[in-house]
């Protein structure tokens, strides 16, 4: 059906992601996973078959047709048909079995032009708007900020329109979105989304890996996972290293800490580092920070604390890493933001090589004053 529609559009060239890589070649499937980026930003349209939930369903399949509700004549003699409105794009698109898959937001993202060939018609998505099969328009802001973003055909350049709180916020929203889709190997997590990362950095020009920009470096650490559920630990063959301060490390939803824009002091005792410039011998992007001893009681763990997966470290053991603190202001108390670490069980103790935990929001009496120079992985 695709080979179908592509030769109804005159053009000679199409890429199918299972046929054109090499499945059970891990090699090849790591090479060209890699360029998945550079095939959706560069191709001329992508075929999405949104409402299929598996590649042997199809999509050129009769729509849902809404039964006319009512036929009325005009004063000229015509004739005018009433029907509910099915334009309903988060029913037909964000909501559809095609984009809940996590490689699919890359896809979305990256391509200049989208057909989306839904339940109910077909939408035509590009930077222009979203075009309906029954000749409506919607404006893409309209429909959310993201879908704007989606729809850029030179992504992500729309979001130079907003302000920095603005940006934070849209990439963080991006993010948020992507840590609740499905993938059938949790280890493609940090893979399916590596295209668009770089597509960001570029446009936002600060290095962006692992999920975190170094421009935004605090707010992009503030992540956690939702109220009762507790994340876990995806295993990643030996060769490749997701640094434990990355949500990408783990499998499960986040969300970023809902922080005022412009309220608070950002610390510089934590920065993003190649593994070279701490003196580690490791390739690894690393962050090189300051942790501090921290005093918690039972109290502080329940209200102040969120710990990414409930177990793997005591309590005594925890340092913290101030990555802000609330502007002082009379009428409340000032909060600090930190980043919670352990020391690294894979490494020497004396090397000071730390782990990540969780977050805290907590108070100036829960954190001592000294700290020492510490490398986080």
């Amino acid at each position: 059906e695709a080979i179908k529609v592509t030769r109804a559009l005159k053009i000679p060239y199409l890429w199918i992601d299972s046929l054109c890589i090499i499945q059970d070649d891990p090699e090849d499937w790591r090479r060209e996973a890699a360029r998945m980026g550079q095939v959706f930003s560069n191709a001329y349209c992508t075929i999405a078959a949104t409402s299929a939930a598996a590649s042997n369903e199809g999509f050129l399949t009769p729509k849902l047709n809404s039964a006319l509700s009512a036929t009325l004549k005009t004063p000229e003699g015509g004739l005018l048909h009433i029907s509910e409105f099915m334009e309903n794009c988060n029913r037909d698109l964000e909501s559809a079995p095609l984009n809940t898959r996590g490689w699919v937001m890359q896809e979305r993202a990256l391509s200049r032009r989208t057909l989306h060939f839904t339940k109910t018609q077909v939408y035509w998505e590009c930077g222009n708007g979203l075009h309906c099969e029954r000749l409506f328009k919607l404006s893409n802001i309209l429909v959310s900020p993201q879908s704007a973003l989606f729809a850029d055909s030179d992504f992500p350049k729309a979001i130079l329109k907003y302000y920095k709180g603005g940006r934070i916020t849209l990439f963080q929203n991006l993010y948020e979105k992507y840590s609740r889709l499905n993938f059938s190997y949790t280890s493609d997590r940090p893979v399916a989304i590596l295209g668009l990362e770089k597509h960001l950095s570029s446009v936002l020009q600060t290095r962006g890996e692992s999920g975190v920009f170094e421009q935004y470096l605090a707010r992009s650490l503030l992540w956690s996972r939702p109220e009762n559920i507790f994340l876990n630990s995806i295993t990643f063959q030996d060769d490749y290293h997701v640094p434990s301060w990355s949500w990408m490390a783990y499998e499960g939803p986040i969300t970023y800490a809902n922080i005022p824009f412009d309220e608070v002091e950002w610390s510089t005792d934590c920065l993003l580092r190649s593994g070279e410039e701490t003196g580690t011998n490791s390739k690894r992007t690393v962050l090189k920070a300051v942790a501090r001893d921290l005093k918690l009681d039972k109290l502080d763990m329940h209200d102040r604390v969120k710990i990414d997966e409930g177990s793997g470290f005591e309590l005594s053991n925890l340092r913290g890493v101030v990555l802000g603190k609330d502007k002082k202001q009379k009428s409340r108390v000032q909060v600090y933001y930190v980043l919670l670490v352990t020391l690294s069980e894979d490494e020497p103790e004396q090397a000071k090589v730390y782990v990540r935990v969780g977050v805290a929001w907590l108070l100036e009496h829960n954190i001592a004053m000294d700290g020492e120079d510490v490398v986080i992985y």
